[in-house]
């Protein structure tokens, strides 16, 4: 896959590892395609960690544009997520659960870690 370096088995058959460059974006539908081809696996979600970018709060929804690859996401913040957004912090790094029903269908992250991304 484009952007995929080193995928290897996880912590058991059913999980893989992969590190993906910072400029590409892996999305649930490609993972899906993939999974499709595998028949005895399919795919039952996709958890990132270490992705830094910026937040932005509108209203009460919360929007994440990852830094190199210009990905957004649409935020289930965690509670760390709202803090930091109100303390002015907007250059976040997040981990978490990313979903999406159909391929045209918004990307959703579900964050369950926050923190300031180092300068």
């Amino acid at each position: 896959m484009d952007g995929v370096k080193g995928p290897k088995s996880g912590r058991n058959k059913f999980f893989f590892e992969m590190k993906v460059l910072e400029n590409k974006a892996l999305l649930p539908a490609q993972l899906r395609k993939i999974a499709k081809q595998l028949e005895d696996y399919p795919f039952a979600g996709l958890e990132v960690r270490d992705l830094a970018g910026t937040v932005e709060k509108s209203g009460e929804e919360y929007t994440f544009t990852a830094r190199a690859s210009h990905q957004k996401y649409q935020l289930k913040p965690s509670d760390g997520v709202k803090g930091l957004v109100e303390g002015g912090k907007k250059t976040l790094t997040l981990a978490g659960w990313v979903t999406q029903k159909e391929d045209k269908d918004p990307v959703t992250l579900e964050v369950t870690e926050a923190k300031e991304t180092a300068k």
